[in-house]
């Protein structure tokens, strides 16, 4: 989800919580019922946990991450089909 579909403003009418990209890096795997908020980053050949909610950017490439709070599971680790 890259937005949080409401609107909310400070006392003073100021926008504080705009919508923001959220980017998957190549070769990413995200496991079911996962969940990424938005501004996250996820780096390239990540694997994301089933029932993950990813809340943070992930910059640890070939990693395996999950559980809450998020953790890096494992790291250089490859995958194929």
């Amino acid at each position: 989800m890259d937005t949080d579909f409401h609107h909310i403003f400070s006392e003073d009418a100021l926008y504080i919580n705009p919508p923001k990209e959220v980017i998957i890096g190549n070769k990413a795997w995200v496991g079911f019922r996962s969940l990424i908020l938005k501004g996250v980053e996820m780096a390239e050949s990540v694997i994301v946990a089933a029932n993950t909610t990813l809340t943070m950017s992930i910059n640890s490439c070939n990693s395996i991450i999950g559980g809450t709070p998020v953790n890096v599971l494992r790291e250089r680790v490859k995958w194929r089909l």
